[in-house]
């Protein structure tokens, strides 16, 4: 979906893409080598045709890869989860909270509500 088409059917959100300079608050892309090979092989990890949305936080499988070292260097060589999320979620029903930095690697278009704690209202 074309960011001008999510904007127009949430009059109330100000949605902006990633290369967006507000972006940077929150997130930042990452130009990382190995992550097409990370992406083919979850392909045959990852169902096809759910019916339902899946998640899987920690997939051995994938984290085994040579390709999920990437993030390595990121995150200070420390033991990294690779999981995957995938299904036809079309609803905003969950929340998550990370004390640290997490990396998103979407196969597909996706829509992100980031903050910070600081953003929070006591």
């Amino acid at each position: 979906m074309e960011l001008e088409t999510l904007a127009g059917l949430n009059p109330g959100l100000d949605p902006f893409g990633p290369d967006d300079v507000r972006a940077a608050r929150y997130a930042r892309p990452l130009r990382l080598e190995g992550i097409a090979s990370l992406l083919a092989a979850a392909d045959a990890v990852v169902p096809f045709g759910l019916e339902a949305n899946a998640y899987v936080a920690s997939s051995p499988e994938l984290e085994a890869l040579p390709a999920a070292r990437a993030f390595d260097a990121r995150f200070g060589f420390i033991d990294l989860q690779v999981g995957w999320n995938a299904g036809p979620n079309s609803t905003v029903n969950g929340l998550e909270w990370h004390k640290s930095a997490e990396v998103l690697v979407a196969v597909e278009d996706l829509a992100l509500f980031l903050g910070r704690v600081e953003d929070l209202e006591r």
